[in-house]
């Protein structure tokens, strides 16, 4: 049948081997299922050191913006964890997130006038998402009606022993912030 012929007789074609990533996602795949993830994971011991004091201000310009635009808090505040001593691909990924944010300028908050005044907070929490020192990030947001006025992504003080106690944690963190 014309239709079993392989699509590389029909059109020119380069293998490049499984897809790995694309736009910024990776792909794990295995048999049976295809795992899509926006992991930011960074070796530490590979990279050419960079000059801190550029890297710090480029990073503080950024958790400005983070007060407008709690998309992009995530990736400012991880990218926060590498201050002190910043790596090539750190700035490589602080420039992909300037990119994203050329391509966003018109992304913002808006804030409607409400008839009620619930309060409602929505968290989350990875499970030890920091491969160095294996620690989760907790985030939570909160609306009054339905308006974003606080949110937070941070990195947990603790150790937890099992996606239970992270959940646990960022739950604390949250109730915290209400009381």
């Amino acid at each position: 049948m014309i239709f079993k012929r392989r699509m590389s007789t029909m059109f020119e074609m380069t293998d490049l081997g499984l897809l790995s990533s694309c736009l910024g996602i990776q792909v794990v795949q295995h048999e049976g299922e295809n795992i899509l993830s926006q992991k930011l994971r960074f070796n530490q011991k590979e990279g050419t050191d960079l000059d801190s004091t550029l890297y710090r201000s480029l990073i503080g310009s950024l958790k400005y913006l983070t007060h407008m635009r709690p998309d992009l808090l995530f990736s400012v505040s991880f990218l926060n964890r590498y201050m002190e001593n910043p790596i090539s691909e750190h700035l490589k990924c602080a420039k992909r997130l300037l990119r994203y944010i050329k391509g966003t300028l018109d992304f913002g908050l808006r804030y409607k006038q409400g008839k009620n005044f619930d309060v409602k907070g929505y968290c989350d929490s990875d499970d030890s998402g920091d491969f160095e020192e294996w620690k989760s990030t907790s985030g939570f947001i909160f609306f009054l009606s339905e308006n974003a006025v606080m949110w937070v992504s941070q990195k947990q003080r603790i150790v937890a022993l099992s996606s239970c106690e992270t959940k646990y944690v960022s739950l604390t963190l949250v109730a915290s912030q209400v009381i």
